[in-house]
Formats: C-alpha cells, sequence, structure tokens
C-alpha cells in the first residue's frame, strides 16, 4: 500500500535464500528465510479476502505463501 506521495511505506527484497520487509526510512521490519532459489516473480494480492495483501513464492521445492 502507498504512503504519502504515492511512496510505498515497505518494499519487500528477495535474494537467493532470504526475503526481506523493509520500511520505507530503511528499517528491516521482517526476514524470512526461503527454502529454496525462487524461479519466478512474487504474486501479490489478497487471496484470502481479509484485507491484507499476501504473497507467494515459486521455488523449484514448491510454492509458499
Amino acid at each position: 500500500m502507498a504512503g504519502k506521495g504515492g511512496i510505498p511505506e515497505n518494499v519487500i527484497i528477495i535474494g537467493e535464500s532470504t526475503m526481506s520487509l523493509v520500511s520505507r526510512g530503511g528499517s528491516i521490519r521482517a526476514d524470512v528465510d526461503l527454502p529454496g532459489i525462487p524461479i519466478a516473480p512474487p504474486i501479490l494480492g489478497d487471496f484470502s479476502g481479509d484485507g491484507y495483501t499476501d504473497l507467494i513464492i515459486w521455488t523449484p521445492d514448491g510454492i509458499y505463501g
């Protein structure tokens, strides 16, 4: 979700083994170890209908959300 001036409040950074949620100010809000190297761009959407953005990551070992 965009914050003031259309600038995102958080950014998701995905590497080969870790995914991080970083605030607009540069603070790491969360880190997650990935079960494998992502092989496709992440998919974002409110898949559960709860009003929050969900994230799906696809790796050679499976699909995680």
